[in-house]
């Protein structure tokens, strides 16, 4: 049988939030799950607050195709209280979506509406979020996020009720 498939899919401004995304990709991939990491980018770098004067969000590659994934993490970067555009545009660009469950993962200082917004762009997409969470520091990364990197690992696959294959 074939291994349960995860994709991590991450916009990350910092090296903390790159390094938790490695520490969940890690953990999953020693419960046997096939985990892809992709990293969403915009084709144009800019400064957090120069996007919402763009007309239109050019990303530096194709939103993914989910239909052969069992689970969608996503781990974002929160800025300004809110999610920045370049992710917006990403989501609403993801084909099959319809009945996916996605985790969210959130490294910021305070979360504002991110996360609302973010479900609220899933639930459009008829798919559910089924664990989030925040990790809170203005640090780039600490022992305690590492452990609760780790920690949500294994969360989002219980929550899921996702079973190893042999």
């Amino acid at each position: 049988m074939d291994k349960k498939k995860i994709l991590l899919l991450i916009y990350c401004k910092t090296e903390g939030c790159r390094q938790i995304s490695n520490t969940i990709k890690n953990e999953l991939e020693k419960e046997q799950f096939d985990v892809d990491l992709e990293e969403i980018k915009p084709k144009l770098e800019l400064k957090e607050f120069e996007y919402s004067k763009l007309n239109k969000i050019e990303l530096a590659s194709k939103p993914v195709d989910v239909k052969k994934y069992d689970l969608i993490v996503l781990g974002l970067n929160v800025w300004t209280l809110n999610i920045n555009p370049v992710i917006e545009t990403y989501l609403k660009g993801i084909k099959n979506a319809k009945n996916k469950k996605f985790a969210l993962y959130l490294k910021c200082i305070v979360q504002g509406n991110s996360a609302r917004k973010v479900e609220s762009i899933i639930n459009m997409m008829q798919s559910t979020v089924i664990k989030k969470t925040n990790f809170q520091s203005i640090f780039d990364i600490t022992p305690k996020m590492v452990f609760d990197a780790k920690r949500f690992s294994i969360d989002i696959v219980k929550t899921m009720n996702i079973k190893k294959q042999d």
